[in-house]
């Protein structure tokens, strides 16, 4: 109320709270962290945690080096990070950079030797490559899904995707890890469908909420163009295994935990969920609650008893257009919040690159569609 005060001085600042106790809007986990100010939701880039670890987010763990530090100091990250965002943080490269220290581990062709033996005759406990790496998934996915202080007690809301060939591609053909050496399809495809796999026969002993899974398919010409992929996911579905599908004909396109479909050069909405996008996300959420603005404008002009909602169109637009200048107001006092935290150095996230606070959007939704 007060950075409303501050930006736009002509307008009542209190219409805000009397917006939110009419219902007219609802603000997205607004009384997370207490009430504090926080970013809404994110997709990470995780390459600083490549170069750096969470040194710049406040841990003290440097860059990892293996396999087992990646696992460990990613369960840290995840907690790291949610604790200065309200909703969900995604993370598209987790199982790329889980591909690229398997294969630091235990070679290139690890996929293709997956029963082989890993332990010696002086261990009690013998262990496979693939029995090891479903070691380190349980690791990973058991600890993100307990409860964390800094979320209210609620586990840390995380996002994972998995790529076709395509997709896989069109994203990081052109990327290259610290060392100079550059993702490998054969082996993350395997290492996906071995994790899709796996979590949901996981999910069998038990409950399972995170994290939130997304696929992506390139559809173009009326087929899939990845046949292997394409089939491996309906088999999937056909187990009964629980995950979103983002579906594009185009790989230049990713759509974000926030429903987001962002271009390399334009950005645009798209109703998907799940995450594919990169250093992404909302900043804010505000939904219009459309069923009471819609019981509000007929008692305001009496639409029903007077023609009904086609003979009084403008009467509906011009009641909308006035609630959405006032959402406009309450975005951007919101955003310069952000910005004054950020220049603060209380989002030491962003100053550590994994987002860039310019490239997160201010978010509008719908509830009540239907009505």
């Amino acid at each position: 109320v007060q950075k409303l005060k501050e930006l736009y001085p002509d307008f009542n600042a209190k219409q805000y709270v009397k917006d939110l106790e009419n219902h007219i809007i609802y603000k997205h986990d607004e009384s997370s962290f207490a009430g504090a100010i926080s970013p809404y939701c994110c997709s990470i880039s995780m390459y600083p945690f490549l170069t750096s670890g969470i040194k710049d987010i406040g841990g003290l763990s440097a860059a990892p080096k293996n396999i087992d530090s990646y696992c460990g100091m990613y369960i840290n990250l995840i907690f790291a990070v949610s604790a200065q965002f309200a909703g969900a943080v995604a993370t598209s490269e987790f199982l790329l950079y889980f591909d690229y220290f398997a294969r630091k581990e235990w070679g290139d062709s690890y996929y293709l030797k997956p029963d082989v033996i890993i332990t010696s005759d002086y261990c009690q406990r013998q262990k496979t490559i693939q029995s090891q790496i479903h070691q380190y998934f349980q690791q990973v996915i058991y600890s993100i899904n307990q409860p964390a202080a800094a979320r209210g007690m609620q586990s840390a809301f995380c996002n994972f995707s998995l790529f076709d060939k395509n997709f896989f591609e069109g994203m990081f053909d052109n990327f290259y890890f610290p060392d100079g050496t550059k993702p490998q399809w054969e082996s993350l495809n395997w290492l996906q469908k071995d994790f899709l796999h796996w979590f949901n026969q996981e999910r069998l002993k038990c409950i399972l909420t995170f994290p939130v899974v997304s696929c992506t398919l390139l559809y173009k010409d009326e087929e899939f163009q990845d046949k292997e992929f394409y089939e491996f996911i309906c088999e999937e579905y056909a187990q009964g295994n629980s995950f979103f599908t983002y579906i594009s004909d185009t790989v230049d396109s990713l759509s974000s935990c926030c429903r987001l479909k962002s271009k390399l050069q334009t950005k645009e909405f798209n109703f998907t969920n799940g995450n594919m996008g990169v250093e992404t996300g909302s900043k804010s959420v505000i939904s219009l609650n459309l069923n009471r603005i819609i019981q509000d404008c007929d008692k305001a002009y009496g639409l029903k008893r007077n023609g009904g909602w086609q003979e009084n169109t403008s009467f509906i637009v011009q009641y909308l257009q006035t609630i959405l200048a006032r959402i406009y107001k309450y975005q951007t006092a919101y955003n310069e919040l952000l910005w004054d935290m950020y220049n603060a150095g209380l989002l030491p996230v962003y100053k550590a690159g994994f987002i860039d606070l310019n490239k997160q959007y201010l978010t509008i939704g719908l509830i009540g569609t239907s009505a």
